[in-house]
């Protein structure tokens, strides 16, 4: 970004929040962020468009937006699933910057901050489940009679598999989840569906067309289905981890008031430092909260509530 001084010289999306008055610096203040460099960038897109600085951020942000909302569409709609029955969950450095107007786009009206959003996929990393995958092809018509070889097969991946990581890793209190890929004949593309031990067609027959009813609205009863391959997964826990409660009850006034833009314009936005937030604080927007990795963005219309775990809780 141009605003980081830093070299840069065309004009990216932190120079348009920055313009915008959604984010002022980095670190906790300890990064301040250059206005007359973020301006000399974002001039060079708002000549050729005919805007103002601000009509060109605006329009930065938006664009930006509806990347994100595609990318949710895919995960969701493209899947079959409704993303307005799930939670949006933020995180990231600029996540809780464009969440809302995010949400908005793709009809979700509930937000999750977790603490440090920042470090969230770090620790994440830290705390998730070791995953190794095995994957045999398996190309066929499949049938009842077919059982017997798919479990047999089952059992080769399986033995393989542990026999490898063995070598690799401690293998204490794994376990072993199989699926296959399926689809009806002639289709170009497939279902994983999870499979049972020992290997029960019936049952896997029955899951796949559920899921490719519930994914691409129609299942043909009946009809051949084919598998392309068989998968084993050895799953290895993590340790899991009890994280203290890292918000307490300092009191909640603001740090300033500035001038942050909407969609209807610049409103005075009241600025809290998130550390500051008792558990149960509520309040409206518009305004931002600051804290040393994230900036959250509450536009007007939104509510905001510190639940008891350290999470902010937006909803409209």
């Amino acid at each position: 970004p141009a605003c980081y001084g830093m070299s840069g010289e065309e004009p990216t999306i932190t120079d348009a929040n920055h313009l915008l008055g959604r984010v002022e610096h980095l670190l906790g203040g300890e990064m301040k962020l250059n206005t007359v460099l973020a301006e000399k960038a974002m001039e060079k897109v708002a000549k050729q468009l005919g805007q103002t600085l601000v009509e060109t951020s605006w329009s930065s942000l938006v664009l930006a937006n509806l990347h994100m909302a595609r990318a949710v569409h895919i995960v969701t709609l493209e899947r079959g699933l409704d993303p307005t029955e799930f939670t949006l969950v933020a995180f990231g450095g600029a996540g809780p910057m464009h969440a809302a107007e995010l949400a908005e786009q793709i009809g979700i009206s509930k937000i999750v901050i977790p603490p440090s959003p920042g470090l969230f996929s770090s620790l994440g990393l830290l705390m998730t489940d070791m995953k190794y995958s095995y994957v045999k092809g398996y190309v066929k018509i499949i049938s009842k009679d077919d059982e017997e070889k798919i479990e047999q097969t089952y059992r080769e991946i399986e033995a393989y598999a542990v026999s490898q990581l063995s070598r690799k890793v401690a293998l204490k209190d794994y376990r072993i989840v199989r699926t296959i890929d399926l689809r009806y004949l002639g289709q170009g593309y497939e279902i994983e569906v999870g499979a049972p031990h020992p290997f029960k067609l019936e049952e896997v027959f029955t899951k796949f067309e559920e899921l490719h009813s519930s994914t691409y609205g129609y299942k043909h009863v009946g009809e051949k289905i084919e598998s392309t391959a068989l998968r084993v997964y050895v799953i290895i826990p993590t340790r899991r981890q009890t994280l203290p409660k890292t918000y307490n009850q300092r009191g909640n006034a603001a740090k300033s008031v500035r001038r942050v833009f909407f969609r209807d314009g610049f409103m005075e936005s009241p600025v809290l430092w998130r550390e500051s937030l008792e558990t149960g604080y509520e309040a409206e927007g518009p305004l931002v909260i600051e804290e040393y990795d994230s900036t959250t963005v509450v536009p007007p219309d939104w509510r905001i509530h510190v639940e008891d775990n350290g999470c902010m809780v937006m909803k409209r």
